[in-house]
């Protein structure tokens, strides 16, 4: 029993991990593309009709042109705009909205011109800084590769880091009772983490691009060492890029550490497809298979048992529902074979994220996930306690506030991220319900080359 304990202890230790990287892979480019919507998109609702009765008040126009974004006409607030720049060539702010319409319309040569032609000088420091927003954002849509570094190091702390059950007495459908000595144990970890991501693009249009990318996490327990983790992943593939399509097949590998030891290799493909509804909405739909290696070492002879494929697929939707909020949502399943059917399971579940850009580059990360797993067999040492096959249910809802640090102190690359997650798994084997609350407070440097 206690080397199902062990090993229930380092899965559910090592899934906030992916989690929480899936999340806030591409966080840097999401603050800055949401500023510029909001600052694109923001006023009330005009309607042409209040255009013909007053053509000539410009911040009516102004106001005409951000309902037309708003209702994703941006080639009709391209228009009004236009016309605008002609009444009035020297108003920065309509240049400024004209040039991030250009960008949305992937026009970068002429939304180059708009921003080279704006005088800082007759701008607010708030459209300074939106206009060195949108520059980094077209600097970035115009190199032909990428090279985005990140370090991170932070501190956690768990309050029940040794996944004590709910119940220190436990009654199982046979009758049998098993008391638990000991109890829940908190614990404090220093975390980090280095990724480097390379990205080229290639075909006519620089839409298309191969990408590389790796990263090495390592978390040091105060006292649970046997808890200590390092896993290092990679991912190679390439990003087709269609008018309203994307497909990205890629190539993806793992690799984990458990108290020094080496615990699982993972090894797999998948294949990705985006669809675009419009300029709000976004389905998308993936499928993965891996191989997983699990090695034997002296504590645990036994662990290549839970070799096998993992198959996982995935349907979900983006959407954006305002111009500082992005909604991301899918339905889950996973498949997992075992040398032992006892290790194998079939859980179905989904995940909901919001992402609420707060204004200055603060940001909130908003996630709740529930999956239900179901095994396939019982094992014999268990069967006099469980009577059927073990089942899970899967709780997960977390919050990660992300604040900037004064940039003349630090600089524009470093950030402060602060993170509370609640997980609770309930089981019909009762030795594995258990409830763990995480605090995680992380900061991280971002180089671009």
């Amino acid at each position: 029993m206690k080397k199902i304990i062990f090993l229930f202890l380092f899965f559910t230790a090592a899934t906030p991990v992916y989690a929480q990287r899936d999340i806030s892979d591409d966080t840097t480019n999401s603050v800055e593309e949401q500023s510029i919507r909001t600052s694109m998109e923001q006023g009330p609702d005009v309607t042409y009709e209040q255009i013909l009765a007053d053509p000539d008040n410009l911040s009516l126009n102004m106001r005409y042109a951000q309902t037309q974004i708003r209702n994703g006409d941006i080639k009709g607030a391209s228009g009004t705009l236009e016309r605008m720049m002609i009444l009035m060539p020297d108003n920065m702010n309509i240049k400024l909205l004209y040039a991030a319409v250009l960008y949305r319309l992937d026009d970068i040569p002429e939304a180059k011109t708009v921003l080279d032609g704006i005088n800082e000088n007759r701008m607010s420091a708030q459209k300074i800084s939106e206009k060195r927003t949108l520059e980094n954002l077209i600097r970035r849509r115009e190199k032909k590769y990428t090279l985005v570094s990140r370090t991170a190091l932070g501190v956690a702390y768990d309050t029940n880091r040794n996944a004590f059950p709910d119940s220190s007495q436990i009654v199982y459908p046979s009758g049998g009772i098993l008391k638990l000595n000991g109890g829940k144990e908190d614990d404090f970890s220093m975390l980090g983490m280095f990724s480097a991501d390379y990205e080229l693009k290639a075909g006519k249009s620089g839409k298309n691009s191969f990408f590389l990318g790796g990263s090495y996490y390592i978390s040091r327990q105060d006292t649970a060492n046997n808890l200590n983790m390092d896993i290092l992943s990679g991912k190679t593939g390439f990003r087709f890029n269609g008018q309203k399509t994307a497909v990205i097949p890629q190539i993806v590998y793992s690799a984990l550490w458990l108290d020094g030891h080496s615990y699982i290799n993972t090894a797999g493909i998948s294949l990705r497809t985006d669809r675009m509804v419009d300029s709000k909405n976004t389905v998308y739909a993936e499928g993965r298979l891996q191989k997983q290696d699990y090695i034997n070492y002296l504590d645990n002879t036994g662990n290549n048992d839970r070799d096998g494929l993992i198959t996982t697929a995935s349907l979900g939707w983006k959407t954006i529902p305002a111009s500082n909020m992005s909604l991301d949502s899918a339905f889950l399943y996973t498949g997992r074979n075992a040398e032992k059917k006892y290790y194998a399971s079939d859980a179905f579940g989904g995940y909901i994220n919001h992402f609420w850009l707060l204004g200055r580059k603060k940001y909130l990360i908003s996630s709740l996930s529930f999956s239900e797993e179901k095994y396939r067999d019982v094992n014999v040492l268990e069967s006099d306690f469980l009577g059927s096959s073990r089942t899970d249910q899967i709780f997960r809802g977390s919050l990660n506030l992300g604040l900037p640090l004064p940039e003349k102190l630090v600089g524009r690359n470093i950030s402060f991220n602060l993170s509370y997650e609640y997980f609770h798994n309930h089981s019909s084997m009762k030795i594995y319900s258990y409830t763990n609350n995480k605090i995680t407070g992380i900061l991280t440097c971002r180089f671009e080359i």
